[in-house]
C-alpha cells in the first residue's frame, strides 16, 4: 500500500490560493446564495483542500471565491495524477449518497433561519430529495393528524430576488414563520 500523505490544517488569505484549471463544477447564483447565506449564519465548518505540490485547490473553488482573509485550508501533497482523480471524484461520491427522506424531513423542520438565501436552499434540498407536502396537505415532518394545528399562508409575488429578500426579512422581524418560494 501507498504511503499516504499527512494533512494539515492552516488558515490562508484566499487571494493567496490558485484556482484549479481542471475544475469541472460550476456554481449558479443561487448555490454561491446559500453558500453565503450558510458562511454568514454558522460561519466555516469544513476547510478547502489544497494540494501543496502542485499549489492549486482542490476543493472549495466557490468557498474561496466568497471568502476575504484568511479561510481554513486543509493541506496535502499529491501527484497530479493524484490530484485528478481527486478532483473528479470529490463531490460526486458524496452526491451518490442516498437520502433518508424522514431523516431529512425532521432535521429540516428543526433548523429556523432568518436568512432568505439559506432558507432557499434548505426549501430546495427539501425539493430536491422528495421532502415536502404530504397527502394530508401538510409538510412531512410537521406534526401529525393527533396534534395537528390549521396554519394559513399568504403567496406574495415579488419582482426581484432583492425585494424577496427585503421583504422576507420584514416579515421575520415582525414575527411571522416565513418560507421563501422560487417558482
Amino acid at each position: 500500500m501507498t504511503e499516504r500523505p499527512q494533512l494539515r490544517l492552516e488558515y490562508i488569505d484566499a487571494s493567496q490560493l490558485a484556482d484549479n484549471p481542471s475544475n469541472w463544477r460550476l456554481h449558479d447564483a443561487a448555490q454561491i446564495d446559500g453558500l453565503k447565506a450558510v458562511l454568514s449564519e454558522v460561519g466555516w465548518a469544513g476547510a478547502l483542500l489544497y494540494n501543496e505540490r502542485t499549489k492549486r485547490i482542490i476543493d472549495g473553488h466557490a468557498r474561496k471565491a466568497v471568502s476575504e482573509g484568511p479561510v481554513p485550508v486543509l493541506i496535502g501533497d499529491w501527484s497530479e495524477r493524484e490530484e485528478q482523480i481527486i478532483l473528479a471524484t470529490l463531490d460526486p461520491l458524496a452526491a451518490m449518497a442516498e437520502a433518508n427522506e424522514e431523516a431529512l424531513a425532521g432535521l429540516l423542520a428543526e433548523i429556523e433561519t432568518d436568512s432568505a438565501g439559506l432558507q432557499a436552499m434548505l426549501d430546495g434540498l427539501a425539493e430536491d430529495n422528495g421532502v415536502g407536502a404530504d397527502e394530508g396537505g401538510g409538510v412531512e415532518g410537521t406534526p401529525g393528524p393527533d396534534n395537528y394545528h390549521e396554519q394559513y399562508g399568504v403567496i406574495v409575488i415579488l419582482e426581484s430576488e432583492a425585494e424577496q429578500e427585503r421583504a422576507y426579512n420584514e416579515l421575520r422581524e415582525s414575527g411571522y414563520n416565513c418560507r421563501v418560494v422560487t417558482t
